[in-house]
């Protein structure tokens, strides 16, 4: 992986500020945060960008359900929709 140096104009100083400070608190550099940032960016968009096809069976509509964690159960809700 190649890594580059940049400057990015117009960030919030406080989310800077705060950020920074979370990330010195879990001892891991700010370009590792802002890395993973970006990733989970990526993902994200990706996520979204998955059109759900009227025509396709309703159980393949859950390979494009997004997990948001805790108290989430997307994956069965198979179960609870044909009680």
């Amino acid at each position: 992986m190649t890594y580059i140096n940049i400057t990015i104009k117009g960030v919030d100083e406080k989310k800077y500020r705060k950020i920074k400070g979370i990330a010195a608190e879990d001892n891991v550099n700010i370009n590792r945060v802002v890395n993973e940032a970006l990733e989970s960016y990526i993902e994200l968009k990706k996520t979204k960008a998955k059109k759900i096809d009227p025509n396709e069976p309703f159980f393949r509509m859950r390979e494009l359900a997004v997990d948001y964690g805790v108290d989430t159960d997307v994956m069965n809700a198979d179960k609870y929709i044909y009680q």
